[in-house]
């Protein structure tokens, strides 16, 4: 963690007054997580059936970033409920609650890494048990060591490395490249909207709303793009 920040710094009632923050975060959730279970659902039962790896993985960027947005808004909600109402919200459930962001985020961003990469990648039996670890041996260091914008640093490097390869992969369809391209732009708002310090409030709810566009984009182009997959 940087000299002088707390978490708080990162996931703290910096939107205005505490209900309209409130209510802003609980609509970002509910569309955020409505998204992601649509694709997740759907892309799922297409890759049952069809067994594809790549659509799997995909499939599972989608669950690890539901499960991140679900509690980085409990994170976010819970001070300003604390703020408006009084309601006791325990240092240690943060703690926890920390963790689960920090290996959900990292588990989205080698989903991302094995969906764009699947077909070059022979891939182990093992390696599946060996992501989960190494995104639980992150998160552990990172919540133990407070170094959270190390861990963004990280996330970001992995998913910047699998954009460069997915920019130089001369036999992906250039629309599936857009989609990454999207999810990675997805993926930038969101660095910035857990930074709060970054921002100046004013500019939050434009980041939702860019946030939100960008990501029904990409799920608009994955229902398309895998229409035909479930028949096929």
């Amino acid at each position: 963690m940087m000299p002088g920040m707390s978490m708080l710094h990162y996931y703290g009632p910096h939107m205005g007054p505490p209900l309209p923050a409130i209510t802003l975060e609980l609509l970002y959730l509910l569309i955020i997580l409505g998204l992601c279970a649509y694709v997740y659902v759907r892309l799922k039962d297409i890759a049952s059936l069809s067994k594809h790896k790549g659509i799997f993985h995909f499939s599972n960027i989608f669950l690890y970033f539901g499960i991140a947005y679900l509690v980085r808004s409990v994170l976010v909600i819970m001070p300003l409920l604390r703020q408006e109402f009084l309601i006791p919200w325990p240092r240690q459930w943060m703690s926890v609650a920390m963790a689960v962001v920090f290996y959900s985020s990292t588990m989205a961003a080698f989903s991302t890494v094995l969906a764009a990469m699947y077909r070059r990648i022979k891939e182990p039996d093992w390696l599946q048990l060996a992501l989960h670890i190494v995104s639980a041996v992150l998160a552990f260091v990172a919540w133990l060591s407070r170094s959270y914008p190390l861990l963004l640093i990280i996330q970001s490097v992995i998913m910047l490395g699998a954009i460069v390869a997915i920019l130089l992969d001369t036999r992906m369809h250039s629309h599936n490249k857009v989609t990454y391209i999207l999810l990675f732009i997805f993926w930038l708002c969101n660095v910035l909207l857990t930074a709060r310090w970054l921002l100046p409030p004013s500019s939050q709810a434009l980041f939702y709303a860019l946030s939100i566009a960008v990501f029904a984009s990409v799920s608009f182009r994955v229902r398309k793009r895998y229409a035909h997959a479930k028949e096929a």
